[in-house]
């Protein structure tokens, strides 16, 4: 489960790298929120940070340490409810559109999936899956 989770974060991480470094506009009105240069500069930024997601799990999906699996699943985990919480609250506040619940749903999917990894590498001592 682990190779297959860190596969596709790192697909999904990836793709936000490269739209949010190549044409932040698009992420911007996806979310309904109003393009400006001060947001294409956080959207830009935010392109490295999701280069290193990418890479976290892209170059460890084959590690068999339930140690780093429970680091790496409980840092993902944490994450992307945090978003999901946040991007609903800025949906209620009317800081985002309705775009924003693709995001909210993809990383209530992936958190809970990254939720269940933490709990399978907690029981494991052995670290295999």
């Amino acid at each position: 489960m682990f190779f297959m989770l860190s596969t596709l974060t790192a697909v999904v991480t990836g793709l936000l790298f490269l739209i949010s470094l190549g044409a932040p506009e698009l992420l911007l009105w996806l979310m309904g929120v109003s393009e400006s240069e001060s947001a294409a500069f956080v959207a830009r930024r935010m392109a490295m940070v999701f280069l290193g997601l990418t890479l976290i799990c892209w170059l460890n999906r084959d590690c068999r340490s339930a140690d780093v699996h429970k680091a790496i699943a409980m840092g993902l985990l944490v994450m992307l409810l945090g978003l999901a919480a946040l991007g609903l609250f800025e949906l209620l506040r009317g800081y985002a559109g309705y775009g924003i619940l693709l995001a909210v749903v993809t990383e209530l999917l992936l958190g809970i999936a990254w939720g269940r990894v933490c709990l399978l590498a907690h029981r494991s001592r052995l670290g295999v899956f």
